[in-house]
């Protein structure tokens, strides 16, 4: 990331205000400076600015940054998106674009030394990137496990910060985070407690109100503001508005207007910047004698504000507007020139009008690429399109948006899912659901799982409405429900399966009838979910799933059969467990599947040890561990390795499992996640033998 000045970073990702006046905030931003200069020291720092609409969060992020420059600190903005339609972790991938959004192979090579390389899946692959090692390698490890995947990319995240910030501390601004995806506010819960010893300092904005509207965003930013410092804003108090009027206008404030200007917007800056610019507009006097309190009116809800400065724009310059509020809070010059139909001059000239207004303003130099000046705009001018025209123009835009980017369009399917799904009743329902299914496998490969489950049920409710044939709705029901319940609500997700289920016996598709009780076999057996676990039912469902696969499903039936193998042992079916792991091992060797064939033998090994059958179980070991040593992915290779330690766990043999387990743990490439799981064994067999100094060690 080096190699980029703090001031053109600003540039590309920074907003700029649409009032340059800053008063008060005094204590606030002498908060922010004792943040500073100890993130300028080497120690971290997380502060959270809260507050109404307009009370001028931004704009305070905006001066913090702008000292941070002058301090030698690099400053990079990440800003949410309002509404649907933005990618999964939209501020960061702002963020990482800025380090690694020119990607090649020598920077993913260097992104694989400081183990961060996942952080490359978050930003567009550049075709010069394609034949990179590094970037082959990337692909070639995915986890199967949903909880050790977003470890992976949380922590790789962490990494490249903690590496950049030693060449220049950082200051992050993620601005309007009560619009964030839930993936990207987890991802700032991990970050922030993993960069307290760094000199990062991480701003963040939202808005109260909203934040506390909802259970789930009240808790999670509740979280995030307890690893760092959160700041309150309020509106001016007589004095600090007649400061900002002075500044805003030039001359000495009248104290009528003042006082009017109060009563009206509650010192709001946002209100008072809209209320200041319209009188001008209107040409009024401004001078020494300016208008008194009783010669003001303001209109009493913020949206008549707006409007009022709206209708001093030019026609053309308000329907412009009006196609970038349907577009997003953010829009591009080639998708708004097509979608309106007007010339390049004419709209050069509507977008100044805006800019000049404070309306808009550019979001990346160069890139006619434009955000509005508050999502409060943006709102009000969505609002007042006419529906049958919204959701003509929604349409419309998604069309273009296919237009535009038909060469890749997994980075914007989320986008254009938004528009086909709002445009459906006049519009393409089947690309509604083709594109919701698009965007969450999207989400999904970048482990957004919430982001992946609401675009999934959004196909599904489209399915329901639209499609006659339920096959493809249960296979996106169970798809859905081996997501949830294993990665985000354990209760939902076995009741998508459930669904899927029936939806499978009443269409006669024994095949996915036999996945779906897989599925829910391990739902119901997994220790992850203790409180969950049943096992007669567990086995029920694998019971259920064996006559519904045919015999030339090899694969599935090994899966069975494995799966079988592990359960079994919890309900003291010992017979039928050593039954179960003789046809998985003979059909995972058939297969040439090194992985789960010494996964189902470390199984098989507990079965032998109960029937006392300990020289057979020794040389399975032995074999086990020669294939594990073997496997080319270090992550199956160390899950191997730990089955394979559980063994001599079991029969307490410590130094053997200890072996075994210190094997996984040092595989070259396996993830932190993995040696971190792995170690609490180590520690627990340490811990028990006595040598307390060890357990701490490994712990």
């Amino acid at each position: 990331m080096a190699g980029r000045s703090g001031e053109h970073m600003r540039e590309r990702n920074g907003p700029h205000s649409s009032s340059p006046v800053f008063v008060g905030r005094e204590p606030e931003i002498v908060e922010l400076q004792q943040g500073l200069t100890d993130v300028l020291g080497g120690k971290g720092s997380l502060f959270l600015i809260s507050g109404e609409p307009g009370i001028g969060k931004t704009r305070l992020a905006e001066e913090l940054s702008s000292e941070a420059r002058l301090r030698g600190a690099r400053v990079i903005w990440g800003r949410c998106w309002e509404g649907d339609g933005a990618p999964a972790y939209w501020p960061w991938i702002q963020i990482f674009r800025a380090g690694v959004g020119d990607t090649n192979s020598e920077r993913l090579d260097s992104l694989v030394g400081i183990e961060a390389q996942h952080v490359a899946e978050l930003v567009p692959e550049p075709a010069t990137s394609r034949g990179s090692p590094a970037l082959t390698r990337l692909r070639a490890l995915p986890s199967a496990d949903p909880q050790q995947a977003r470890f992976q990319l949380f922590d790789s995240a962490a990494r490249l910060l903690k590496s950049t910030a030693r060449a220049t501390p950082l200051v992050l601004v993620l601005d309007d985070l009560q619009e964030a995806d839930q993936s990207s506010l987890l991802m700032l819960r991990f970050i922030a407690r993993e960069l307290k010893e760094a000199p990062i300092l991480i701003l963040g904005t939202f808005r109260e109100a909203e934040v506390r509207a909802s259970p789930a965003l009240s808790r999670l930013i509740g979280e995030i503001a307890r690893e760092g410092h959160q700041i309150v804003l309020r509106g001016f108090g007589q004095t600090e508005l007649a400061r900002f009027v002075e500044a805003r206008i030039g001359v000495t404030a009248d104290t009528a207007l003042v006082t009017a200007l109060m009563q009206a917007t509650a010192g709001n800056p946002l209100f008072v910047d809209g209320a200041l610019r319209m009188l001008i507009a209107e040409r009024k006097e401004l001078n020494g004698a300016l208008l008194s309190g009783r010669d003001f009116k303001l209109p009493d809800a913020v949206a008549e504000t707006i409007r009022r400065r709206l209708s001093f724009l030019s026609e053309s310059a308000n329907a412009a507007l009006s196609i970038g509020a349907v577009i997003g809070q953010e829009f591009e010059f080639d998708c708004l020139r097509r979608v309106s139909g007007t010339t390049v001059e004419a709209l050069v000239e509507a977008v100044y009008e805006a800019r000049r207004d404070g309306l808009l303003y550019s979001v990346l130099a160069g890139n006619l690429r434009y955000r509005f000046a508050h999502d409060l705009i943006r709102e009000t001018i969505y609002s007042d399109v006419a529906a049958a025209k919204r959701i003509e123009l929604h349409w419309e835009i998604a069309e273009t948006l296919e237009q535009i980017y038909q060469a890749d369009l997994n980075p914007r399917s989320a986008e254009i899912a938004h528009h086909y799904r709002e445009s459906v009743t006049v519009g393409s329902p089947a690309k509604a659901i083709d594109y919701s299914i698009r965007a969450g496998e999207a989400a999904l490969a970048v482990s957004a799982y919430e982001e992946t489950r609401n675009q999934w049920l959004a196909a599904v409710a489209l399915m329901e409405r639209y499609e006659t044939d339920s096959t493809r709705r249960a296979d996106l029901l169970h798809r859905l429900g081996a997501l949830t319940w294993e990665a985000i609500d354990y209760t939902n997700g076995i009741a998508h399966l459930y669904a899927a289920l029936n939806l499978c016996q009443q269409h006669g598709d024994d095949r996915r009838r036999a996945l779906v009780h897989m599925e829910l076999g391990q739902a119901k057996s997994s220790k992850t979910f203790g409180q969950h676990v049943n096992i007669s039912e567990a086995l029920a469902h694998y019971q259920a799933a064996e006559p519904l696969i045919a015999r030339k499903d090899v694969r599935s039936l090994a899966k069975l059969y494995r799966c079988q193998t592990a359960v079994n042992i919890e309900a003291l079916m010992i017979d039928e467990g050593l039954a179960a792991s003789e046809r998985a091992l003979q059909m995972y060797e058939e297969l040439g599947d090194e992985f789960s064939w010494s996964v189902t033998a470390a199984h098989r090994t507990r079965y032998l040890m109960v029937r006392g059958r300990l020289a057979e179980a020794t040389s399975l070991l032995e074999r086990i561990l020669q294939v594990a040593l073997a496997i080319p992915d270090p992550e199956a290779s160390s899950d191997a390795l730990w089955a394979a330690g559980l063994y001599y766990m079991f029969m307490l043999a410590a130094p053997e499992a200890r072996r075994l387990f210190m094997l996984g743990v040092e595989r070259p490439g396996v993830s932190t996640l993995q040696r971190q799981r792995i170690l609490e064994f180590v520690a627990l067999l340490d811990y028990v033998g006595g040598d307390l100094a060890r357990a701490g060690t490994a712990s």
